[in-house]
């Protein structure tokens, strides 16, 4: 869901009959040329760096619990409180979308609607947070348990 929630449109601007479909990166970009750079800066890290932070993460806890890690596992499971942590963080987009949707209805001078990508969007967060909820923290500390019972033996 990351690829196609960063390569549709989130958003569809219409302004005086011109259909105008707006990406993610985008509308970051046009928040730039606008001089909105902290607000361009919040996009960009609410829309693409959380949510790939959250997935690598997520992919980097999986792969310690079959292998052993170098990396304590108190890290480790801080490291899990944050990426629980950030979960919620990237319906940001989501929100912006429908305050917009609401707030900028003007009919035939300019209108906004929702596109494909804020679908796949919201699916990717709701999937990551579904995800992150159900990853067992204990296996973990199964794994130092395993590799010190393997060198007790």
């Amino acid at each position: 869901m990351f690829l196609p929630a960063n390569l549709y449109p989130i958003m569809v601007l219409h302004k005086f009959a011109i259909t105008e479909p707006t990406t993610i990166f985008s509308g970051i970009i046009k928040l730039i040329q606008s001089g909105l750079y902290p607000i361009a800066a919040v996009v960009f890290i609410a829309s693409f760096i959380i949510p790939f932070i959250k997935i690598t993460g997520l992919l980097f806890l999986v792969y310690n619990t079959k292998r052993y890690s170098l990396i304590p596992t108190s890290m480790q499971s801080r490291f899990y409180r944050v990426v629980e942590w950030l979960g919620p963080w990237s319906m940001l987009d989501v929100f912006v979308v429908t305050i917009m949707m609401t707030l900028v209805n003007l009919g035939f001078i300019r209108s906004v609607e929702a596109a494909p990508g804020l679908n796949y969007f919201a699916l990717m967060v709701i999937f990551t947070m579904f995800a992150v909820a159900s990853f067992d923290t204990r296996l973990i500390w199964d794994i130092e348990r395993r590799s010190t019972d393997a060198k007790a033996d």
